[in-house]
């Protein structure tokens, strides 16, 4: 059989190319939506994309994710990303608020890692993670700091 027509019949049964790279697209929007780390996403990605579209790397990754940030035709648009300080308060005060209630930090640290917030280096938070976090918040405080912020 010919290309021409090898694409033809997949297009009759509804599995053309095109069709299969937004199915692919459709994908990644949702690991990134699900706030997958990258190589988890290309593993994934990897595993479930048709053969025919050819080999998944971190380049071809990326280049589909800044594609669906400027929007692609047939396939959803990206929920507008939070600011990173956003999330950096809202964890800071997650914390601050379950230790002064007693929590350990292993509960808080379970607590983040179960709403949509994540660390930015790391595919969850620890509770060491979580308790340097606090604790840097209380060394900034002694030292007369006004930042609510603390780096996750």
């Amino acid at each position: 059989m010919q290309r021409p027509a090898v694409y033809g019949a997949l297009k009759r049964v509804g599995l053309s190319p095109a069709e299969q790279q937004r199915q692919v697209l459709v994908l990644i929007r949702q690991l990134i939506i699900d706030r997958r780390p990258r190589p988890e996403m290309l593993k994934i990605v990897q595993e479930q994309a048709p053969p025919a579209l050819g080999p998944w790397t971190r380049q071809r990754l990326n280049q589909s994710v800044a594609k669906l940030y400027r929007g692609v035709p047939g396939v959803p648009p990206l929920p507008a990303p939070r600011p990173v300080e956003q999330d950096q308060e809202a964890v800071l005060a997650l914390i601050r608020r379950r230790h002064d209630e007693g929590a350990t930090w292993t509960t808080i640290a379970g607590e983040l890692n179960v709403s949509d917030l994540r660390p930015l280096r790391a595919p969850a938070f620890s509770a060491t993670q979580v308790a340097m976090v606090f604790s840097r918040w209380q060394r900034r405080q002694q030292q007369g700091g006004t930042a609510e912020t603390a780096a996750t």
